[in-house]
């Protein structure tokens, strides 16, 4: 088995585990990854967030939205 092939088979293993915990009832995860499509390479890993940090960040990005509304280049 070549590398990329190896490491595809590493990421599709990597998913179904994560999909497995959670359609189990089993810790929820904390973090999740990002792979490159082509290598199947991690190339992030990203937090998992409850709904109070969204509604928190949503809450930010909302104001920061209208505060930049507000700016312009003259």
């Amino acid at each position: 088995m070549s590398a990329p092939e190896k490491r595809q088979k590493t990421a599709k293993t990597t998913k179904a585990t994560t999909r497995t915990k959670a359609a189990r009832g089993a810790a929820t995860p904390t973090t999740f990854e990002s792979l490159n499509p082509r290598t199947g390479d991690v190339v992030a890993t990203h937090p998992v967030h409850g709904e109070r940090e969204v509604a928190d960040a949503v809450a930010r990005a909302r104001t920061a939205a209208a505060w930049w509304s507000e700016l312009s280049f003259d």
